[in-house]
């Protein structure tokens, strides 16, 4: 099997001439490689499974083995994240091959049936990279050492077909090969080290494992939820600001917050979760594939449309014109439009990595705030089913790659044909000293825009300091019949504000709608309408799921029971001497244990009520609550007695 496959396409160069350049496409990129590869990843795959053992279906039917595999925690998982953003960016070649119309077999028939063999297509690309996904979340010696062998086969084929297309003859630049298959490059190097590095480190645990056992305090040491809880409870330095005025208090206050909204502060504990990292990552480098396609290969397109006028001056002087003046003229125009298409393109693209950025401080901010109980930015969890909540969190991750793409390609045609807009109708008229409309045009306007101003200015000035009392600082009216008189002759002057003020909410709802066209986090319709939002509704429902499954308190707090319990357990069936010293129940049966244990924990509720004096408030409103519904349930009882005994 050759590792790449060679496409001719035909040109022309500057003078005219029909040039041929040959296209390299590497076999990775080409649907029979990933009809083999299905191949070795069955294989891998039906060894896999018989490592895994299964949980509760006939446990004792061959040892338990097989057992159901995954391919990837993205729930309350957050170990291998870099990993699974590596095999993500290794898989988002299938995405752009989909995206691209490249599919693992030829299509052919009917509208209606290519949908039937797309779909086929995306279950071929997701088999092919499956196994990948496996070994990583197995975590076991076995499957870091089949990853090693899958991760340096892929890593194979992609750094041989790379070098055939950079190094072979008459094949288009080689610096593009270069930047295109850049982000599969390095994922794929990335797995090919770590993988090995995994295998090592996973050897290395199993031998600690054996000699030493890790206390309850090395676990939660290890343990990025409890660093967090620790975090929470740890109590805020209030010394630094002693001895400071409250002049300087409140500058040095307003200094902090600006900075620290400017400057991205980490919070100790929290981790991201690998949804988000994976579909936003997966995002990025589909969209800087199609940038670089955009910014390369289509750009030429440009260049032969330049060429073709230059070889349309017979046509022009049939019809009356010189031909050099005009195709001088237009190949003028055709240049500025490269340069604003390749403003639009840049424009779109850095914008898109600062929603990207955006969009992880924004998620980071709403799943603290969740973390706390404050849900008033997203709908009422009661609103929302569970079902849809699970659906909305599947869907979140597909649904944020798919509006990245769609908001980089509606950004950049705005922003080009508003550099286009620009140039045509403001620079261009200007530097031809064409200008003279657009000084007409602002002599004609200013005055309307000045007199709208000053008006602003003067409703706002006469609010605060005539028509409100203390300057404004209390909420009452003063001088109310200047105040009904103002009114009455501001109506007619706001209706023209009106006017403007309608069209300046049009374009501000454009820009802000382009803006936040990728952003799924933040809905681009009214509170009231937010439900009509999918993309925002899957944000939401990815939230809802992911705080519910890894609230750091709530893991916390379970781990310690569940080993305190575990430990309690132990110490109850061996009756260790030494064990009962250590907890102060020296030559204590097990009843007697059981009895402390619960004096204790009551000890110790006590003890958390009266230091949390909400949570003394909310127990007794639910122990009042569960009362009122036994009694209701007993009223219940005895009237339907009651009625049985009146009917007899």
């Amino acid at each position: 099997m050759e590792l790449v496959d060679n496409v001719t396409i035909s040109t022309t160069d500057v003078n005219g001439t029909a040039v041929e350049v040959l296209t390299c496409i590497p076999i990775m990129n080409s649907g029979n490689f990933f009809m083999w590869s299905l191949i070795p990843a069955g294989i891998t795959v039906f060894v896999l499974i018989f490592l895994q053992s299964r949980t509760h279906l006939c446990k004792g039917c061959l040892g338990g083995r097989p057992g159901l595999i995954y391919p990837v925690n993205l729930l309350d998982s957050r170990s291998h994240r870099v990993s699974y953003v590596a095999a993500f960016g290794v898989a988002s070649t299938a995405c752009f091959n989909i995206f691209n119309g490249m599919y693992p077999f030829p299509i052919e028939g009917p509208n209606y049936v290519k949908v039937f063999w797309s779909i086929l297509a995306v279950f071929v690309y997701g088999l092919s990279y499956y196994p990948i996904f496996v070994c990583i979340a197995m975590e076991s010696i076995v499957s870091y050492l089949i990853g090693t062998l899958y991760s340096c086969g892929w890593c194979f084929v992609v750094i041989t077909g790379f070098i055939q297309c950079t190094s072979a003859e008459n094949m288009t630049p080689a610096h593009f090969d270069i930047i295109f298959d850049l982000p599969l490059t390095l994922c794929s190097v990335y797995l090919a080290i770590r993988f090995p590095v995994l295998l090592i480190k996973s050897i290395v645990d199993a031998v600690k494992t054996k000699t030493h056992r890790l206390t309850l305090k090395e676990k939660l040491s290890k343990n990025y939820q409890a660093v967090y809880v620790k975090h929470v409870f740890k109590k805020k330095n209030t010394s630094e600001m002693k001895g400071h005025s409250s002049e300087e208090k409140t500058f040095l206050k307003c200094i902090k917050v600006c900075c620290q909204k400017i400057c991205y502060q980490s919070v100790p504990g929290f981790r991201y979760s690998p949804r988000i990292i994976c579909a936003l990552v997966v995002g990025t480098i589909v969209i800087y594939k199609i940038y670089a396609l955009c910014a390369g290969p289509y750009s030429l397109y440009i260049d032969t449309l330049y060429d073709f006028i230059a070889g349309t001056g017979p046509y022009i002087e049939i019809l009356g014109f010189n031909s050099t003046e005009t195709i001088g003229v237009i190949q003028y125009y055709i240049r500025v439009g490269k340069v604003c298409y390749f403003v639009g393109l840049s424009t779109s693209f850095g914008m898109s990595l600062v929603i990207i950025f955006l969009i992880f401080v924004n998620y980071r901010e709403n799943v603290l705030n969740l973390y706390k109980g404050r849900s008033n930015f997203i709908p009422e969890i009661e609103s929302i089913s569970n079902d849809s909540k699970v659906v909305s969190c599947v869907r979140y991750a597909g649904f944020q790659v798919g509006y990245l793409i769609w908001g980089f390609i509606v950004q950049a045609i705005l922003f080009g044909l508003l550099s286009l807009g620009l140039a045509y109708l403001v620079f261009i008229p200007l530097i031809d000293g064409y200008g003279k409309f657009i000084l007409d045009f602002a002599m004609s306007i200013w005055p309307a825009i000045v007199i709208g101003f000053a008006l602003t200015i003067l409703q706002r000035l006469l609010a605060r300091f005539v028509f409100l009392q203390d300057n404004g600082r209390t909420f009452a009216l003063n001088n109310r019949r200047l105040f009904h008189n103002f009114s009455y002759l501001m109506f007619f002057f706001n209706m023209f504000l009106g006017l403007f003020s309608c069209l300046m909410r049009i374009v501000k709802a454009i820009i802000l709608g382009t803006a936040l066209l990728s952003r799924i986090d933040s809905s681009t319709l009214s509170k009231k309408f937010e439900r009509f939002d999918p993309g925002f509704m899957a944000y939401v429902g990815f939230l809802h799921v992911e705080t519910a499954h890894t609230n750091p308190i709530m893991v916390t707090f379970c781990h310690i029971l569940i080993h305190l319990n575990n430990e309690r357990k132990q110490l109850e069936s061996t009756y260790n001497s030494q064990q009962l010293d250590d907890f102060g129940m020296k030559g204590s049966t097990a009843n007697n244990l059981r009895r402390r244990r619960i004096a204790r924990n009551r000890w110790f509720l006590a003890y958390t009520l009266q230091r949390n004096p909400v949570m003394a408030v909310k127990r007794q409103l639910l122990f009042k609550r569960d009362y009122v519904n036994e009694a209701l349930d007993a009223g219940e009882e005895a009237l339907a007695i009651a009625g049985i005994s009146l009917l007899n």
